[in-house]
């Protein structure tokens, strides 16, 4: 893959797509409470999961991409920020008030008590720092990553002129501490995921001749003994993948997974909202076997629906006011 004729990496899209439909598909069939109860299912589609990683993976080569592609400097710190909150926190906030307001019409319709949505846990999911406070949970289940995903952007902010030293040291250095840091936290934190982020790093540093190929393939291959090593064989799997996909086929788009990825954003944060409210209503009732398949059908095709009018209405336009910001 050669940097100087890509302006852009078409396939991140495509596996952009693919990863949010994994995730979407794998919390529809197997945290569906009781519906799906055969074990062979649960543990197939429990594979599914790890959309989670490639996000990380594509999270880790794009981001630094686009900062070099841009001269970012560290003086451009604020900036960077600026324009990742630009980006991300206009869906990220309709979805947190969206998971509000389901919550309160989901106990006022089966008439339990409207819970207590206290001011502190909803400043704290602002932050995203749900995790430092064990006395509150996400309002939304996925919004753990967005977590992870922010301490990422302050981890690649602040050592970005390290990663693309010309000198070797600071990026071994660097190395260690992501390859050591499953061993130091709980996957709450980035540090535990820091090695799938490493994976694009890497591919990044060596897209752009920043390293050799001897070190991004000892770097790469170290990466996939600690993911091995210290998450599911599936998230391994996934991040490996997307390296190679993106390396070998950095312009393929698949037209279903490419179109999806346009709104992937949304059908991330939303999918719990939509299409799992959707299918609990409907499980209740609908419980043979090919009712099932049209069930989780229909809550696909509603997330799929209420996230395009969530990428056309809210994600879109801070899309827009993001690529606006220059450093």
């Amino acid at each position: 893959m050669k940097s100087q004729t890509l302006k852009e990496i078409g396939v991140l899209d495509s596996l952009r797509g693919f990863a949010a439909c994994s995730v979407m598909i794998f919390h529809y069939v197997c945290t569906t409470t009781g519906y799906f109860t055969t074990p062979f299912v649960q543990t197939t589609f429990d594979y599914l999961r790890s959309g989670v990683q490639l996000f990380f993976v594509i999270s880790g080569f794009i981001l630094p991409w686009s900062m070099y592609r841009a001269g970012y400097t560290i003086n451009n710190f604020f900036k960077f920020f600026l324009k990742r909150l630009s980006r991300l926190e206009p869906p990220y906030v309709v979805s947190l008030f969206a998971a509000i307001a389901l919550l309160y019409l989901r106990n006022r319709l089966l008439g339990g008590a409207t819970p207590e949505i206290e001011p502190v846990r909803v400043a704290e999911h602002f932050f995203y720092l749900i995790p430092f406070f064990e006395q509150y949970t996400w309002l939304n289940e996925v919004y753990w990553t967005l977590a992870v995903e922010f301490q990422y952007y302050i981890f690649i902010a602040l050592l970005f002129p390290l990663f693309t030293s010309s000198q070797a040291y600071p990026r071994v250095l660097l190395y260690v501490i992501c390859l050591i840091g499953p061993y130091m936290t709980s996957e709450d934190f980035l540090p535990f995921s820091l090695p799938f982020f490493l994976m694009g790093i890497v591919l990044f540093l060596r897209q752009e001749g920043l390293i050799t190929m001897k070190e991004f393939i000892s770097v790469f291959l170290a990466c996939a003994i600690v993911s091995f090593l210290n998450h599911t064989a599936a998230a391994a799997i996934y991040s490996i993948c997307g390296v190679l996909i993106i390396y070998f086929w950095p312009q393929k788009k698949p037209a279903i997974f490419s179109a999806l990825g346009k709104m992937s954003y949304s059908i991330y944060l939303f999918h719990p909202i939509f299409g799992a409210t959707l299918i609990n209503v409907l499980s209740h009732r609908y419980r043979e076997d090919y009712q099932k398949v049209l069930v989780v059908s229909a809550g696909v095709i509603v997330t799929l629906l209420g996230s395009w009018i969530m990428y056309r209405l809210v994600e879109r336009p801070s899309k827009r006011l993001a690529s606006s910001i220059k450093y």
